[in-house]
């Protein structure tokens, strides 16, 4: 590895050959463990990764998925498409974030496929246009796609972040997309987690909360919350606290709503870490909370 993940090296009739950034980085997972040659085929090696069992047969050219069986996954978490039964996407905790293959049947055992990026977190697919789909790795690193994942591009200026970075899209006309960004105050000489908001396909993006003023410094938000039946209530959850934070007009202009945000943290039953959070399908100010523990 040398310091590099997902960089390896081959030698092969007497020639170095470097795959540290190549192509087929898609083909396996990053995070690689080791290798082992085939005793009589020169030109076989196995790969051991975070994502399971991987082999070559071109000296390490280019590699197949051999792992079917192994209980190697850790699902993080998962969304499907509310028009499309055979869209799903999982970020699988160490193991990349990975998208079904159509086509959905009763029976449907799906292939999947690799996206670009780490470490998967919570991903997103648009509830109104099923193509097009959010994904994110540890710190922070959002990519984009509106071809169901044939192609993509990595989103700029929302990290880096904390090891979780979990965003949230509303239900509303046209749905809105947050993403918990990270500042560096110049003054101050410090980082503050904030929220940025953008619409209309990512052609909008804003700032939509100023925390730093209220909660300091290193302060990470752990989950941003719409309620299911009024997009302009949104909340954002800190552990450190913890602090549970809302507006009531999430879609206003962003100098309103960076003004609004007020604490909630007393109306809850307990000062504990929250696990999730969930609405009423009708008022949004009805609230059901996981707690960690009893």
């Amino acid at each position: 590895n040398t310091g590099q993940i997902g960089w390896y090296l081959t030698y092969v009739n007497g020639i170095w050959t470097n795959y540290y950034g190549n192509s087929n980085y898609l083909q396996y997972y990053v995070d690689v463990e080791d290798f082992i040659g085939h005793p009589t085929e020169p030109g076989e090696i196995w790969l051991a990764d975070h994502g399971g069992i991987h082999r070559s047969t071109d000296s390490g050219q280019s590699w197949e998925w051999r792992g079917r069986g192994l209980a190697v996954a850790e699902p993080w978490r998962m969304t499907d498409s509310y028009a499309n039964d055979d869209h799903v996407l999982i970020g699988l905790f160490h193991e990349a974030s990975v998208l079904s293959q159509p086509d959905y049947s009763p029976e449907w055992i799906p292939e999947w496929r690799q996206l670009p990026g780490g470490d998967g977190q919570k991903p997103i697919i648009d509830p109104d246009e099923p193509n097009r789909m959010f994904w994110s790795s540890q710190g922070g690193s959002w990519y984009r796609s509106a071809n169901y994942g044939q192609s993509s591009n990595q989103l700029s200026g929302e990290g880096p972040g904390d090891w979780n970075s979990e965003g949230a899209m509303d239900r509303g006309i046209p749905n809105a997309l947050y993403i918990p960004a990270w500042f560096y105050h110049p003054v101050d000489s410090v980082y503050h987690c904030e929220i940025r908001r953008s619409s209309h396909h990512r052609t909008t993006k804003d700032t939509i909360s100023d925390f730093y003023p209220t909660l300091g410094a290193d302060k990470w938000i752990w989950r941003i919350y719409p309620a299911w039946s009024n997009p302009n209530y949104l909340y954002a959850y800190f552990p450190d606290g913890p602090r549970l934070m809302r507006t009531t007009i999430a879609r206003v202009a962003a100098p309103s709503v960076r003004s609004s945000w007020h604490a909630i943290t007393g109306a809850l039953p307990r000062t504990a870490w929250v696990s999730d959070i969930d609405f009423d399908h009708e008022d949004p100010n009805i609230l059901y909370v996981a707690y960690s523990s009893a």
